[in-house]
């Protein structure tokens, strides 16, 4: 299946491009995030969107990030 992931503040501005159509068989997978924007700086702490699509679904998921 065919796969792509982006992460998105709440107000739903574009953070980072995780995964672009990247291949992944059946069965559960793994993707992790460092919490790095698309330029490599560290996103502040708060609540972040996770956009998942493949095969003509789309889930949306929330993460946080918590900053030291």
């Amino acid at each position: 299946m065919s796969v792509s992931i982006t992460i998105f503040s709440p107000s739903g501005r574009f953070v980072r491009k995780l995964v672009d159509n990247q291949l992944y068989g059946n069965g559960d997978q793994v993707v992790f995030w460092d919490g790095r924007d698309g330029n490599g700086n560290m996103c502040p702490s708060g609540i972040y969107i996770v956009k998942i699509e493949g095969e003509g679904l789309t889930v949306l998921k929330t993460v946080a990030i918590l900053n030291k």
